[in-house]
């Protein structure tokens, strides 16, 4: 079994169910559940490190941007974090990178609702802004998330998103005008 060459991947990563989104520069190759990637860069939607307290210093920075996150001592993270080890080593991943999906659609300015039809159409919607898509429509959430995902960390590729904080490291993008186009 061969698998996908890609550059960057993006994970969402579920307990139930989990999606992956993978781009050769903007060029989105595919969406759908996990399977061997061989990704050089792979953004990861859950905690790769763990505390004892509620919130990491990069959850922190998160937080001080107005964006909620759930803290990362919640008996569910734990089981979400030990699934994305297993996800980085099965999909090949390179390197791997902390991303919020949420936090991404909330600093490119369309952080709209997936648990409805409208949202997840917006998001998509925005998200062509950004992705040459061309797959299909209508993505559920987990394959939105997954889409995000990547996207941040194209944009990293591109000098457009930095790392939040330093005893951990979330990448979020740069929002639109912070810098040089």
């Amino acid at each position: 079994m061969g698998g996908i060459r890609a550059p960057v991947c993006g994970v969402d990563v579920g307990i139930r169910r989990s999606a992956v989104a993978a781009l050769k520069g903007r060029d989105v190759i595919y969406v759908g559940t996990p399977m061997r990637m061989e990704c050089i860069l792979c953004g990861v939607d859950a905690p790769l490190t763990l505390s004892d307290g509620p919130f990491r210093d990069c959850d922190r920075e998160v937080l001080k941007l107005g964006i909620p996150l759930y803290p990362v001592n919640m008996g569910f993270m734990k089981a979400i974090h030990e699934e994305a080890l297993g996800l980085i080593l099965e999909l090949k991943c390179s390197y791997a990178m902390e991303v919020y999906p949420h936090a991404t659609r909330r600093l490119l300015g369309f952080s709209f609702s997936k648990r409805n039809i409208d949202g997840r159409r917006r998001i998509e919607e925005n998200l062509r802004r950004y992705l040459n898509t061309g797959i299909h429509a209508n993505f559920d959430a987990d394959e939105l998330d997954a889409l995000t995902a990547a996207l941040t960390v194209a944009l990293f590729l591109e000098g457009r998103s930095s790392f939040l904080g330093r005893e951990c490291r979330i990448l979020v993008p740069d929002p639109p005008g912070s810098g040089e186009n």
